[in-house]
């Protein structure tokens, strides 16, 4: 699945440098593409930007730097440009997986810098990771859980499945099982459940999807 998992915007002021609204809306939100972008502040004085990040979103209600430790700054200063085009920056140091919010302000020619932009929210994905296994499916069977599943498309190169389980529905588990054909039969001894199970693909580099299922071991 290769598309963003969390997208957010919202607008706010300025401070006496004009409006602005920070945003990504690449279709991969991955490292080759985490391009972030606003409307240029159209004052005659603004000359450049510079982008923020934290790990979490600011609360205070007049955002700035002073008032917003958390928020560091990761762009170096990016120039308004002769023809007011969108300023855009490209975060290449990203953990994916991890959601981060950015924010941006403006600078003039007198060095005074605006207070927050916007704060947007995003959770890159990984554009390596492969599909989730389509057609996740199991059979009960006394103790045993026939699990079957369909084969990922041979152009990501999946050349292994992990089955995971869990005795909680909100956790993946455990990995039980490395598999490299779409099926696994799990034994549960005395037959105690709920059990639940899911399966991922693994490429050749390494890169696991995001899990498929569950599928339920109900047991007695």
């Amino acid at each position: 699945m290769r598309r963003a998992i969390l997208f957010l915007t919202f607008l706010i002021l300025f401070s006496a440098l004009g409006h602005a609204q920070i945003r990504s809306e690449c279709p991969d939100q991955s490292k080759a593409c985490t391009p972030l972008w606003w409307d240029s502040n159209t004052e005659p004085d603004v000359d450049r930007y510079f982008v923020y990040r934290s790990d979490t979103s600011c609360q205070d209600p007049s955002p700035e730097p002073s008032t917003c430790p958390s928020f560091v700054k990761i762009s170096p200063a990016i120039s308004q440009g002769p023809s007011l085009t969108t300023p855009r920056f490209i975060d290449e140091n990203v953990e994916f997986g991890k959601a981060y919010t950015y924010t941006a302000t403006a600078v003039n020619s007198s060095d005074l810098e605006s207070a927050f932009s916007s704060q947007l929210g995003v959770q890159w994905a990984n554009p390596n990771r492969p599909s989730p296994p389509g057609g996740f499916r199991g059979v009960e069977q006394g103790a045993n859980l026939r699990l079957d599943w369909d084969d990922n498309p041979v152009a990501e190169n999946v050349n292994l499945y992990n089955v995971h389980k869990s005795s909680s529905e909100d956790e993946w588990g455990q990995v039980i099982a490395m598999v490299t054909i779409s099926e696994y039969r799990d034994m549960n001894p005395g037959r105690i459940g709920p059990k639940f199970l899911w399966v991922t693909a693994v490429n050749d580099q390494g890169s696991e999807s995001i899990p498929s299922g569950p599928v339920i071991y109900r047991g007695k």
